[in-house]
C-alpha cells in the first residue's frame, strides 16, 4: 500500500493529471491531522505521509497509510473525509464485518481481497449507503 500511495499524484484538484486535491479548508485539515496524530498517540505506524503539505498549500495534507490500526482509535470510529488509509487487521471475517458495522456513520465501505466470492460475501454483511 505505501508504494501504491506514493504513486499517486497531489495537486491542483482541478488539473486532470491529479489524483488528489487539497481538502475544502482548514478546519477540515485540522479534522484530518487529529485522527493521525489519535492514532500514532495509541499505536498506529505511519508508513507515509502523516504531515500537511504546506508547499502545495494550506489546505493540502500528504496520502497517509496507517498500520497497526484498532478500533478504539478515532481513525476507525469517525469520519476523517481525508487523504488517509488506515489499516487494521482482523481474525476472522465475522469480526470484519462487525468491526466495520460498528460505527454511526456508513457512507462507504470497500472490501479488498483476492478472493472474489468471499469478498462479496464480506460486502453483502456491511452496512454502508449503497
Amino acid at each position: 500500500m505505501r508504494a501504491e500511495a506514493k504513486q499517486l499524484r497531489i495537486g491542483d484538484g482541478m488539473n486532470p493529471e491529479v489524483d488528489i486535491g487539497p481538502l475544502i479548508h482548514e478546519r477540515q485539515v485540522r479534522n484530518v491531522e487529529a485522527h493521525v496524530e489519535d492514532a500514532v498517540s495509541r499505536g498506529a505506524r505511519v508508513l507515509t505521509g502523516g504531515t500537511r503539505l504546506l508547499d502545495l498549500g494550506a489546505n493540502f495534507y500528504a496520502l497517509t497509510v496507517l498500520a497497526d490500526v484498532n478500533h478504539e482509535m478515532r481513525i476507525m470510529r469517525e469520519e476523517t473525509f481525508g487523504p488517509v488509509l488506515p489499516i487494521m487487521a482482523f481474525d476472522t471475517d465475522d469480526e470484519a464485518v462487525r468491526l466495520a458495522n460498528d460505527s454511526e456513520y456508513g457512507l462507504a465501505a470497500s472490501v479488498w481481497t483476492r478472493d472474489r466470492a468471499r469478498g462479496e460475501a464480506l460486502a453483502r454483511g456491511i452496512h454502508a449507503a449503497r
